[in-house]
């Protein structure tokens, strides 16, 4: 089973229409007990009100976005800042540690490529 095809869970990252055809992007930031409803923090929509908001969704009208293997440094850091605005400590923890080892293959790879330039 692709990825996409599994139901979205709290943190995926999820785009669709809101009950009146709104595009939104964000991630689920819950789901309602009993019920279909998400609850989705927008990043991104064509309705600028709703960019850093909560809001409502049915999962019939949301579709996971696929996970991106790599983050580039800039991008992890939006990501950390988004991380600490929203205080989410796990999702934080998590993309300090990429950021960490992304720089420490930097390092890897720079230490490996200036010893072969000197000998």
């Amino acid at each position: 089973m692709d990825e996409n095809d599994q139901k979205a869970v709290t943190g995926d990252w999820v785009k669709g229409k809101t009950l009146i055809g709104e595009l939104v992007h964000g991630y689920i930031e819950s789901y309602e007990q009993y019920s279909s409803i998400v609850k989705i923090m927008v990043t991104s929509s064509d309705n600028e009100e709703l960019i850093g908001k909560v809001i409502r969704v049915d999962e019939k009208n949301i579709r996971k976005v696929p996970r991106k293997q790599k983050w580039s440094e800039g991008e992890l850091l939006n990501l950390i800042d988004l991380a600490l605005s929203t205080r989410e400590e796990k999702w934080f923890i998590t993309l300090s540690n990429e950021l960490n080892r992304l720089n420490q293959s930097k390092k890897t790879l720079g230490s490996g490529s200036v010893s072969s330039i000197i000998n």
